[in-house]
């Protein structure tokens, strides 16, 4: 491909031995862009790769690059996600994987920690306004530092750094090289990739003509595992939803039974009673007032009876309360 040999020239790709060399030289390259700005502007610098597994190991290391900058602060907090328990600071770049209406996030919506209180995060959307995230309810919030291709796409950045590996194919290098207004780098190991020819060879395969011998063997065991323990964490947290409805219309039932036996009370004459003392008779008043709601039904069947037992009735009652 002549667009990969016109960035070779210029120093745009840069090969090393190892995988790991390859994410801690593109991680090195972003801090750097991201520490020098644009006359003291800061700018974004975004980072793609092929996998969601190197999306999470490239998330980890740009973290602690990020904490390098002195841009994380407060206590870290490890709340459970959909990528499992991961570690949060103010100061975070977050990316939502889920619909949060009530927040106005979509997919792909992007934002700043700006604090962690229990399981909420409070992200700074891009139009500047803070929201609530509770992670127990909406687990599909992923560290935003790095991306796979298929979120890269339609996106634009002042700087976009590729991570390049053996899956590398025609598409995925046209998003990665065209997602930056200025800056750009590549980067591939020996290991993974292998010669530059190698990734000139891997870059003219279109998608539909990769053969399965292009891909690592997948672990289809561990990834049934992965599905299992996802399916466990969104079954867990929807009970959590559901008992905390409950739990909310508990109180609201509660707060209004209490206000009704206050007013009885005070018609009664009587004025010295607390709330406390009204919470704990209230399992008798639920009582009392099961056993009058049960009497009511039972003279309403017997007077229905009465009607349809009556001449020119069309029924008669075969069944009557007691």
């Amino acid at each position: 491909m002549r667009g990969l040999d016109a960035y070779n020239r210029n120093g745009l790709i840069h090969r090393h031995a190892t995988q790991a060399e390859a994410r801690a030289g593109i991680v090195a390259e972003w801090k750097a862009i991201e520490r020098g700005g644009v006359d003291r502007d800061p700018v974004e610098c975004g980072i793609e790769t092929m996998t969601n597994a190197e999306r999470i190991e490239l998330n980890a290391l740009a973290r602690k690059a990020q904490d390098e900058l002195g841009r994380l602060h407060g206590p870290e907090v490890i709340l459970e996600t959909l990528d499992g328990p991961t570690p949060y600071r103010a100061g975070d770049r977050v990316i939502i994987r889920e619909t949060i209406r009530d927040a106005g996030l979509h997919n792909g919506s992007v934002g700043t920690v700006q604090r962690v209180q229990g399981s909420v995060l409070f992200v700074e959307r891009r139009d500047g306004q803070t929201v609530p995230i509770d992670t127990r309810q909406f687990p599909g919030v992923q560290h935003g530092y790095a991306h796979t291709e298929y979120r890269e796409q339609g996106s634009t950045r002042y700087a976009e750094l590729h991570l390049v590996d053996q899956h590398v194919n025609q598409r995925s290098l046209v998003v990665g090289m065209t997602r930056h207004t200025h800056r750009y780098g590549m980067h591939y190991s020996a290991e993974a990739v292998g010669s530059f020819e190698n990734l000139v060879q891997f870059g003219e395969r279109s998608r539909d003509k990769v053969s399965l011998s292009d891909f690592a063997v997948r672990d289809l065991a561990a990834e049934q595992r992965e599905a299992q323990k996802q399916a466990q964490l969104r079954a867990a947290i929807e009970r959590e939803r559901e008992a905390t409805v409950e739990r909310k219309a508990e109180r609201e039932r509660n707060a209004d039974m209490a206000f009704y036996i206050e007013r009885e009370l005070r018609d009664r004459g009587v004025r010295t009673i607390s709330r406390d003392d009204i919470f704990r008779i209230m399992p008798e008043v639920r009582k009392a007032a099961s056993k009058s709601s049960t009497a009511r039904k039972s003279r309403s069947w017997r007077r229905s009876c009465k009607r349809s037992s009556r001449p020119n009735s069309r029924a008669g009652c075969a069944v009557s309360y007691t």
